[in-house]
């Protein structure tokens, strides 16, 4: 369409995501796009799950989520269009602390905690769950700007579910108890899996169920 896919980003289990070049008033921009793969364009519940991510996408209008500049089809496949963050995830900024055997400051996760708080915040208030909060999707931008990406399995408490009765959709790493058990993600799973992404943050790697059971009480002393 009015795209073209200059080069592959990164792939996952739905979907692709290109960098492309679009047209706009007379001037080329940079921006991506995401398809999904061949296998899942003839899954009608992914097909639904794609476009339940360009409706809930569109409605956003914050600097701590990456913007949708459009949620189409083409030719009767479904793609959206988004910003193009200069930058990094906060995965990679981790591999390449790990590499020199370093781990990202404290000052720098406290600030990273802060932006995507705020960005679920926003996301919250509009009754929407992210239901995927891991370092790969939330990016740093070369400017120092951080946004929370991939809304891919977020939904509305009111949405009908897309996934068959005891199944789980998200990353087991990451999420709350309760949604392993078979909960329905709401904020506060949303928050717990925050909480994880940054003792992940500070500790180098990421937490083992287990340690979080045979760790003491947090101290009383503020």
């Amino acid at each position: 369409g009015a795209y073209v896919l200059v080069r592959p980003l990164g792939s996952g289990g739905m979907g692709s995501v290109f960098l492309a070049l679009t047209r706009s008033g007379g001037k080329e921009t940079i921006c991506v796009v995401k398809r999904l793969t061949a296998e899942t364009l003839s899954d009608p519940d992914r097909r639904k799950r794609f476009r339940r991510e360009g409706e809930i996408s569109r409605t956003f209008s914050f600097g701590g989520i990456a913007r949708t500049l459009e949620a189409a089809e083409y030719n009767g496949e479904p793609y959206l269009a988004q910003e193009y963050i200069e930058g990094r995830t906060v995965a990679q900024l981790c591999a390449a602390a790990a590499s020199v055997g370093k781990h990202l400051a404290p000052l720098m996760v406290a600030y990273i905690g802060e932006q995507v708080a705020n960005a679920l915040a926003y996301a919250h208030r509009l009754d929407i769950v992210h239901r995927d909060i891991a370092p790969s999707n939330v990016m740093i931008g070369f400017d120092g700007a951080v946004s929370l990406i991939d809304f891919g399995i977020a939904r509305r408490s009111g949405d009908p579910s897309l996934t068959s009765t005891g199944d789980f959709v998200g990353r087991a790493a990451y999420s709350a108890p309760e949604v392993l058990a078979g909960d329905e993600a709401d904020p506060r799973s949303d928050i717990y899996s925050l909480g994880v992404l940054l003792w992940e943050l500070l500790g180098g790697r990421p937490r083992r169920f287990e340690e979080l059971k045979s760790q003491p009480a947090p101290s009383s002393v503020v």
